[in-house]
């Protein structure tokens, strides 16, 4: 890989490169955030093949400053997500709170009924005291209302402490729910952010298609899926034949109009369950799920034929452009590293037969 860094693709550069052309090839080669690309074609331009030979100097120079930047950006949202986390945090804290009030409340409550019970209960016994004790209608009456109206002022006193305990919960229920309710709004907005942010990192802003960030997240999916059921699974490797010569002669905004096209081309003939990634630089990796051997190849000779077919343009000028493939099948005691590592050799070996070609690796073809 460092080589293809340094020459811009296999066996096609020639000679010791300047540091213009290390830079544009490092500009080429990496998978850059998607808010970059503005930025990093500004770049490639700037390094263009007329360019003074010390620009890569200045671009050097602007290049770190967008990685400062962009790093001083990801630390401003490590921080907001900080922030919202020490709010969700106090705000449970507070929910925590509210429902130890209360149950206090209750319990408050609780304790003045059972006094109420043993304040009317004593009202009541006192009344059958003075019952006894009366002996004439007149005092059994006043005996009879002076004791009814303690019991009343007792249910009275009851009930007040009782309404008032309503009435704040109510308000604490009600501020309790608007915090709960902006903290949701808040919660899935950033988890939306989060998700898009997610999204844009697994996603190559040329093509289109999934960057290799995506790649290895799915091939630890894939290759776990294999270990587990032996279903038959295969790893394309792609190349873009001579790639630096249309980037040479046409532009960068050529190559990149190529890279998508070949993009399309390559992922319209593919399942769902299929799954294709630019790896970098002009490169792409596919995995066929349920296809190995000759049935691999012919899968990868369709999508070769498909590029090879697609009549480029560029200023009104036929662009011929090939595609080159490797094909790897995963077999027992396989790692992801050897069966790239393999269809990697696979790869070399159509690109020194000729380019334009798929050529499938040496254990897969004894199967």
């Amino acid at each position: 890989m460092f080589d293809r860094l340094l020459g811009g693709g296999r066996a096609e550069g020639k000679g010791a490169l300047k540091p213009n052309d290390i830079l544009l090839n490092l500009l080429e080669q990496a998978a850059w955030p998607g808010h970059w690309e503005e930025r990093v074609n500004g770049f490639k331009q700037q390094l263009s093949a007329d360019a003074p030979k010390d620009v890569w100097t200045s671009v050097l120079r602007e290049l770190l400053e967008l990685s400062a930047k962009s790093y001083d950006e990801i630390q401003s949202e490590i921080k907001e997500a900080e922030s919202f986390l020490d709010e969700l945090t106090q705000q449970l804290q507070n929910l925590g709170f509210h429902l130890q009030t209360a149950h206090d409340g209750r319990d408050v409550l609780v304790e003045h009924g059972r006094n109420l019970s043993e304040r009317v209960n004593d009202h009541v016994g006192d009344l059958g005291d003075k019952v006894e004790q009366a002996t004439d209608l007149h005092q059994l009456k006043g005996a009879i209302t002076e004791r009814l109206s303690l019991i009343k002022g007792s249910i009275d006193e009851y009930l007040k402490e009782e309404l008032e305990w309503h009435k704040q919960a109510d308000e604490s229920e009600a501020v309790l729910r608007d915090r709960l309710e902006r903290l949701e709004k808040e919660s899935y907005d950033l988890r939306s952010r989060m998700l898009e942010a997610h999204h844009l990192a697994l996603q190559d802003t040329v093509t289109g298609l999934p960057n290799r960030l995506a790649y290895e997240e799915r091939m630890e999916q894939e290759y776990a899926r294999w270990k587990r059921f032996k279903e038959p699974l295969s790893m394309l490797v792609w190349d873009v034949d001579d790639f630096k010569s249309i980037n040479d002669r046409f532009g960068h905004q050529a190559g990149d109009k190529a890279l998508r096209v070949i993009a399309q081309s390559l992922s319209a003939r593919l399942r769902e369950t299929d799954f294709i990634a630019r790896f970098g630089g002009e490169e792409f990796v596919c995995l066929l799920c349920g296809a190995e051997g000759e049935k691999a190849l012919s899968v990868a000779e369709e999508m070769r034929k498909s590029v090879e077919d697609n009549g480029f343009h560029s200023a009104g000028k036929p662009v011929r452009v090939t595609i080159s493939c490797g094909i790897a099948c995963f077999q027992s005691e396989d790692t992801v590293d050897t069966v790239f590592s393999r269809a990697d050799k696979a790869l070399y070996a159509a690109k020194k037969a000729g380019k334009n070609r798929s050529h499938l690796s040496e254990i897969a073809a004894a199967l």
